[in-house]
């Protein structure tokens, strides 16, 4: 339990007592020694406030007016002069004296008598003033919830007391809160909000804060940090929480060219929790060479006609021309953004959150958790940044990306020049569903205009879940769910699944292009074509191009992935090729190993530019007809165009690896696992022998063909007499991998 002190009006004054109705006591120690003081002073400042309290623009004004009774409280509100703004007392009987300095009521006397103390060990003892003073309510300063009245001027003074004791809590009611760049005396911003302030509304669509329909076309920036214009590095005001409320342009229609809903700009800390934001022409957040910055629990739903498509809802910025309006410009990079949790739709973007603008370089981002639903027209992403923007460690984790059209992109992060850096970037347990054309793209553009191809920092891509459909006809180019250029790391453990409607454009899985050091494992991926016989272009759940010369060979590591090409229209399985002008090397190191295949391809399971494959992959047992895994041998037979199920092609055939395959055998059809011989073979004389051997392997066909010895197919030895015997018949299964 707390106790307090209660003011009562007594009369026309007030007095002061514990709640009870009795005189102020002393209570466990809860009130000083002063407290009795503090409440005759209370009840003689009440008094002198009876006749009556007036206010002034300016002290010059005040000081001109003696026609006041002696007491009379006066409160100077504009004066140039800050200090001058505050409470007086008249001194003097009307026509004479002077007006004196005084302080309000709980200033003039609980800030110096009666102190509080919070229950509980360990509480210290603190003023009232300071305990009243933690947080003030909208109402004090006239700020009306009607939707009718413009706020602006009333926000500006709630504000610019909470600066003057150093920050606060301003608590909004439930309902619209107009404010107006009309009304503002700024002409960029309609509302500054100062350090160590936290905007606390009653929460989502409770508290609304909005333009006049009057202003839906004017420019101007709804909320902004103070010192964003004037302080350079980080120096503006920081330490800003803004809490439980809705922000919004108003209607759909209508567009305003300048103008976020809240830019924090040069600032040290920013908290937006519970914040929804509707329409907004541009940006929900701009983020603009400040850190520090959580976006948490909040969402949007942006749906403007006509509105700016370039306003992401959020926008990772620095210090240029190109941030927020006014932001002083030095050049001051954005570090240090979380976006946990968070819910963004926006379906007149070019993106949804943009991790880089005008060629800035973000660090430490990460995006952790929620949805982030966007890319409704042809190019559009859902993540992404502007061509000549960098980023150094960022985190993409546990997100829902949905993308919305066929040919867009969930994130894309493009490279058009070497002073472009990208590292340590990590995409992990995400989502990307819809309709789209790329799903994750990192890496060189056609566009890139460097003279040396870079080898770019660190991607990691793993245990995502990518699955959408796509149209080849709307798709402006190839098709990719995976696509990385120039960087070392590894793509492990992704779920892919692609459904197009033909091969009129290519469609691939998992793209590795010039990249120096790569892993590519435990990933599956399927690709489903409706008509594969519509169109001829390649269809490749894995497809792997040359490094470059300025890289140096390649080190590249295909392993135990599971390639579903059941769906219909695959060409290989995995597409090693050469790549134009970036032809492969005998000096490249490639390995393909353990994949696995479902499915037969139109072309081959393996395509390769120089044996890259160990023989470990696509292990299968022959199904020599109608699910039957035996064959009955008898000597003296040839068994020709055998089936194997896998087959393998290349730049030559002279160059691609070998297949494996291997032979079981039984001596009856009921052998198995307890019956199993190794074939032996023995040569008799130049005309006569006995085995089994494997024969005419064609890997563009997948077959091959058994030979059986002219006087058996194989030789034991009796295991009592330890004598020779030669079996003339019997049965064998094989397995094969290539």
């Amino acid at each position: 339990m707390t106790d307090f002190i209660v003011l009562k009006n007594v009369g026309n004054g007030l007095s002061a007592n514990d709640g009870t109705g009795d005189p102020l006591r002393t209570g466990a120690g809860i009130f000083n020694a002063n407290h009795q003081a503090s409440a005759i002073a209370i009840n003689r400042l009440a008094a002198a406030q009876a006749g009556g309290s007036v206010s002034f623009l300016t002290k010059a004004a005040m000081d001109a007016d003696l026609n006041y009774a002696d007491g009379t409280i006066a409160l100077v509100t504009n004066d140039p002069v800050d200090t001058n703004n505050q409470a007086w007392r008249k001194n003097g009987a009307p026509g004479t004296g002077v007006w004196g300095t005084t302080v309000d009521r709980i200033a003039a006397v609980l800030g110096n008598g009666a102190g509080f103390q919070q229950g509980g060990s360990g509480a210290i003892v603190r003023t009232v003033q300071d305990k009243a003073r933690e947080v003030i309510s909208g109402k004090d300063f006239g700020i009306l919830a009607d939707g009718v009245t413009d706020n602006t001027v009333a926000f500006a003074n709630a504000f610019a007391y909470l600066d003057m004791l150093g920050g606060g809590i301003l608590n909004l009611a439930e309902g619209v809160h107009l404010i107006s760049m009309a009304q503002s005396s700024d002409t960029r911003a309609c509302v500054i909000i100062p350090a160590n302030t936290t905007i606390q509304g009653a929460g989502r669509d409770k508290t609304i804060i909005t333009r006049p329909s009057s202003e839906r076309t004017v420019n101007g920036v709804l909320m902004v940090n103070k010192g964003w214009d004037v302080n350079g590095g980080y120096g503006a005001d920081g330490n800003i929480v803004l809490r439980d409320f809705t922000i919004t342009d108003g209607d759909s229609t209508g567009q305003r060219t300048v103008g976020d809903l809240i830019g924090f700009g040069h600032g040290d800390g920013l908290v937006v929790e519970r914040v929804h934001a509707g329409n907004h022409d541009q940006h929900f957040i701009d983020i603009a060479g400040s850190r520090n910055v959580t976006l948490r629990d909040c969402s949007s739903n942006s749906s403007t006609v006509g509105g700016y498509i370039d306003s992401a809802t959020v926008q990772i910025d620095w210090a240029t021309n190109l941030g927020i309006s006014g932001l002083l410009l030095d050049g001051t990079q954005t570090t240090d953004v979380l976006i946990e949790n968070c819910h963004f739709r926006n379906t007149n973007s070019t993106m949804v959150v943009q991790l880089g603008h005008g060629g800035s370089t973000a660090e430490r981002i990460r995006i952790v958790g929620g949805s982030l639903d966007g890319a409704y027209k042809s190019n559009w992403n859902v993540i992404s940044f502007d061509t000549n923007c960098s980023l150094k460690d960022c985190d993409i984790d546990s997100v829902e990306i949905i993308v919305n059209h066929a040919d867009a992109r969930g994130i894309n992060l493009p490279v058009v020049s070497s002073d472009v850096i990208l590292e340590s970037v990590n995409i992990h347990h995400t989502k990307i569903r819809g309709t789209a054309r790329v799903g994750i793209y990192a890496g060189l553009t056609t566009a890139y205009a460097g003279a040396v191809w870079p080898d770019l920092g660190g991607l990691n891509i793993h245990d995502n879940y990518i699955c959408y459909t796509t149209d080849p006809s709307i798709a402006s180019s190839d098709i990719y769910a995976i696509s990385i250029q120039c960087f070392s790391g590894s793509i492990k453990n992704n779920q892919v699944r692609l459904a197009a409607n033909d091969r009129t454009k290519a469609v691939y899985g998992i793209v590795i292009d010039r990249n120096r050091s790569i892993s590519v494992a435990g990933n599956h991926v399927r690709i489903d074509i409706t008509d594969p016989s519509t169109g001829g272009a390649q269809i490749n759940p894995i497809r792997i191009y040359g490094s470059t010369p300025a890289l140096g060979d390649s080190s590249i590591v295909i392993y135990g992935n599971m390639l579903d090409i059941s769906g219909g229209g695959t060409t290989y399985a995995i597409n090693y090729a050469n790549n134009g002008a970036v032809p492969w090397t005998e000096n490249d190191n490639i390995v393909i190993s353990r994949n696995t295949f479902i499915g037969i391809p139109l072309s081959a399971h393996i395509y390769e530019t120089f044996a890259a494959s160990d023989g470990s992959n696509g292990i299968t047992m022959v199904d020599f007809g109608g699910g039957v895994f035996q064959k009955q041998i008898d000597q003296g037979s040839y068994y020709s165009g055998i089936s194997f199920g896998l087959k393998k092609n290349g730049l030559t055939l002279s160059n691609i690896s070998p297949a494996i395959i291997r032979m079981k055998f039984y001596p009856t059809a009921a052998g198995g696992a307890v019956d199993a011989e190794e074939i032996q073979f023995a040569y008799l004389s130049s005309t006569d022998c006995v085995g089994t051997q494997i024969a005419d392997i064609n890997q563009s066909s997948g077959t091959f063909s058994i030979i059986t010895g002219k006087s058996g197919v194989s030789a034991v030895i009796n295991n009592a007499s330890f004598a020779p015997v030669i079996r003339t018949s019997g049965y064998i299964s094989v397995s094969v991998s290539i």
